[in-house]
């Protein structure tokens, strides 16, 4: 057999492309590979060192030639000792054709080597790959082409939004006449041309097309005009320069840019924006404004000129007005059943016709038993209101009547029950359960039937009834739960699996939102969130919160006590887990006011430029005085008062407010800040601290492009 071998193994050099191999398998015509590699084996029993040219074809069967279609000619250096083989990684690998019809092809390679046996210096059958070609699609129109009017003096600048082409020409022309166009670049892959050979002050019309990697070519795009400015002065203003307000107005600035010598005036087109500073100038400067309240319904929009420079202002209109309040009471609900003496909580939801949360509004319970009316305070930014009543009149029926004003607004609804001469337990009180949230009922095999009379859960629906709607998101970060009062994150996932101790240490040291008393919700707590007509996961429709996982840990430890109890927010259930494992968190905190009568809904701050503003909201105030801002460099060090007189309460009534604070001339650093507020008895809370992280300030007057 050796013998054999022998007398069919070349004495003189015979290398053999095999086995090629590339990626991807199926691409579209015009694209190129990723990854193209083959075997050459040397077949001989010489020894070899050298360079090898090789051709790459494509043929729609598996044997090549020179009549195959020619992809690619690329080279390799290599040594070969006798019956060894090499890897061939090919850099860059070839591109395909984007004239190839779309079909099944195959990809070889043909050694250009004078060896033993020239014939078969090609890849062959199964040591060609196949390749699936699809093909070259069309290539959409550039979009969003705009040129600079006036804007430089050297030249016009062209740009427009990226359609996902590899390549780009910009045509022009004297006249709106895209077919006598004149190709003015050649093929670019950026976004963006400078024309510096417009001449200064005529106006040109612009378009744009665009080539994909297969060839194919767009039409033309839209037409923008564009003029070579014919002064030495060039203006900057921002991009995009324009901002949107509200309807209730506001105000705003931006900066001009321009030489130290050119001159500049600002201009509003339209009354309602009123230019309030840097009416003109000299060199850089910065133009402030203000927008008048919108009292219509419409969208409108007006302008600003710096010298040809136009600086667009939108505004909302009143999508709706308001013109009376809506009373939702969510305890006591209708059929109340009470013991004399008994403590109940009252608590309503307020909103206007608009649908929008109210507080700060005057809210009262009355009762047609006799009992003396109580005020409902505020009890969050969600326009929740609540109260202690205990009864002390016998009534059937005993209705409650609960009446709310905000300004000219107002509003009020009832509900009815009764009140006995039973005694109040001796304790708390039975508690209300809430309703499980299942309201359809199924047989035996899980399917649908009537609930009429069957005594299932979705026929009794036992318990307190649930407030619609369930869920206030107060747009800080966080979410009130109206059924309970608490207060969950609204992303329920800020932190990413934790074992339980890390969990608990988390929460107790989180600071969020402007508060610093989240906790690791307790069993009871995290499952009042379970609406168990849900799954995926069983929480309420249309519910605001995001990044809702699956199992999440709770505060209370199991009767074995290395372990604690998990909620699968998936389905509801209840399971006992190690404490060593790892799960989900989801922070919770009580809604609760201070001892000063402040309840305080945000409070936060931002580094702006040299300053840090220092902004904070309460959801009411009680006999509040003002408040105070106290500033350290270390979380457990000295805080110094800031402010030079006590920031003034606003109304000093029962309803919130917004504050702003402005710490300047501000260093490189990490500074610390509180808040505390002082009532007119001269009792004081503190609020905080939270971190504000200030940087180096540098001031950008690098130009941008107008858009």
């Amino acid at each position: 057999i050796q013998s054999v071998i022998a007398q069919n193994t070349p004495l003189t050099l015979d290398l053999i492309p095999l086995n090629v191999q590339i990626t991807p398998n199926t691409i579209t015509a015009g694209s190129q590979l990723s990854a193209m590699n083959y075997v050459v084996h040397n077949y001989s029993s010489e020894s070899w060192s050298g360079t090898v040219i090789v051709d790459v074809y494509l043929d729609s069967d598996d044997v090549f030639s020179p009549a195959s279609r020619h992809i690619q000619t690329h080279t390799f250096t290599r040594s070969f000792s006798p019956k060894s083989s090499e890897i061939i990684n090919v850099s860059p690998p070839p591109t395909i054709p984007s004239d190839i019809p779309a079909g099944n092809y195959n990809i070889g390679v043909i050694l250009l080597i004078s060896d033993y046996n020239t014939g078969i210096n090609s890849s062959d059958g199964w040591d060609s790959d196949r390749i699936q070609i699809t093909p070259c699609p069309s290539q959409s129109v550039p979009s969003w082409v705009s040129a600079s009017d006036n804007l430089f003096s050297d030249k016009v600048q062209i740009s427009w939004e990226d359609v996902g082409a590899s390549q780009y020409q910009v045509y022009r022309n004297t006249t709106n006449n895209s077919s006598s166009a004149l190709a003015i670049s050649s093929w670019i892959s950026q976004t963006s041309f400078d024309d510096t050979q417009a001449i200064a002050g005529i106006t040109y019309y612009y378009w744009v097309k665009a080539k994909n990697n297969c060839g194919n070519i767009s039409a033309l795009s839209t037409f923008d005009t564009g003029i070579r400015s014919t002064s030495s002065c060039v203006y900057d203003i921002p991009s995009p320069s324009s901002s949107p307000f509200p309807a209730d107005g506001g105000s705003g600035c931006f900066d001009v840019n321009t030489s130290s010598d050119c001159s500049w005036t600002a201009t509003s087109d339209v009354p309602w924006i009123q230019i309030t500073s840097g009416f003109s100038g000299t060199g850089n400067g910065t133009v402030c404004y203000s927008v008048n309240p919108n009292t219509g319904t419409g969208l409108r929009a007006g302008h600003i000129n710096v010298e040809n420079q136009i600086y667009m202002i939108t505004q909302n209109g009143i999508s709706c007005i308001p013109s009376n309040l809506s009373v939702a009471i969510t305890n006591p609900v209708s059929g109340f059943s009470y013991g004399l003496g008994t403590s109940i909580f009252v608590t309503t939801s307020i909103t206007d016709n608009c649908s929008n949360s109210i507080t700060g509004a005057t809210v009262t319970a009355s009762f047609n038993n006799g009992d003396s009316n109580i005020t409902l305070s505020g009890m969050g930014s969600n326009g929740v209101y609540g109260g202690t009543w205990t009864p002390g009149t016998i009534a059937d029926p005993c209705i409650v009547t609960i009446n709310a004003s905000f300004g000219q607004l107002s509003g009020s609804n009832s509900v009815s029950g009764a009140i006995s001469d039973s005694p109040p337990p001796t304790d708390t009180g039975p508690i209300q359960l809430p309703q499980t949230g299942q309201t359809k009922c199924y047989d035996t095999i899980g399917t649908g039937i009537s609930c009429v009379g069957t005594g299932q859960d979705g026929d009794i629906k036992a318990g307190v009834s649930w407030p619609n709607p369930r869920f206030t998101d107060n747009n800080d970060g966080t979410v009130t739960d109206n059924l309970t009062g608490l207060m969950w994150t609204k992303n329920a996932n800020l932190t990413g699996l934790q074992t339980w101790q890390n969990a608990l240490n988390y929460c107790n040291n989180l600071n969020f939102a402007g508060y610093t008393d989240w906790r690791l919700p307790n069993r009871e707590e995290l499952r009042s969130l379970i609406d168990y007509s849900q799954i995926y996961p069983a929480i309420s429709q249309g519910h605001p919160f995001t990044n809702v996982k699956t199992f999440y840990w709770q505060s209370t430890s199991g009767i074995e006590r290395y372990s604690a109890y998990v909620v699968d927010i998936r389905f509801g259930d209840l399971l006992l887990e190690r404490k060593s494992d790892s799960y989900y968190v989801w922070p919770v905190r009580s809604v609760l006011t201070d001892t000063t009568g402040i309840m305080l809904s945000s409070f936060n701050a931002k580094q702006r430029g040299r300053k840090v503003l220092i902004k904070w909201k309460t959801a009411s105030e009680i006999d509040n005085l003002g408040f105070n801002i106290l500033r350290s460099t270390s979380e457990d060090g000295k805080y110094s008062k800031i402010n030079k007189k006590i920031i003034p309460a606003k109304m000093n009534a029962v309803s919130g407010g917004k504050y702003i604070f402005r710490d300047k001339n501000i260093k490189k650093g990490i500074y610390f800040y509180k808040l505390e507020d002082i009532d007119r008895n001269s009792g004081s809370s503190f609020h905080g601290p939270i971190t504000v992280k200030a940087k180096s300030f540098k001031r950008n007057h690098k130009k941008k492009n107008k858009k």
